[in-house]
């Protein structure tokens, strides 16, 4: 089982993905603000690396956005790929280049979508993982 740093994880969705603006609050709290999600602390409000209900709606937002999601358990763990949005395909030398998906998979299902989708999005999952 593999130990993730669930703050950072939270706060790259709430920013990258979801594409809220965030700011510290005196106490050290990072707070949303954005008019769609004023006031949530992230971390304590808004944890969909923890909550199914939250990481559905990670996953319905890489949906808007034209993405196709599976999930699926491969009997050890949840596995989430997430193919980019339809569109052509970029030529290489030997033809057309496959549509390669991100994929990450964790104990949890909300926390592979949350790590599935900051992937999409650019961002480096191994930064979130925590020594045991």
């Amino acid at each position: 089982m593999s130990n993730y740093n669930h703050a950072a994880i939270n706060a790259a969705v709430a920013e990258k993905v979801m594409g809220w603006t965030t700011q510290r609050d005196e106490f050290g709290r990072l707070i949303t603000d954005s008019p769609q999600c004023r006031g949530l602390v992230v971390g304590y409000d808004y944890t969909p690396s923890t909550d199914i209900e939250q990481a559905w709606k990670v996953r319905h937002r890489l949906i808007e956005r034209g993405h196709r999601v599976e999930m699926h358990y491969d009997g050890f763990r949840e596995v989430v790929s997430v193919y980019p949005p339809p569109g052509p395909l970029r030529p290489r030398q030997d033809g057309f280049r496959p549509i390669e998906p991100w994929i990450a998979n964790a104990d949890t299902a909300p926390l592979a979508i949350c790590l599935a989708a900051c992937k999409v999005f650019g961002v480096d999952t191994e930064q979130f993982k925590e020594a045991p």
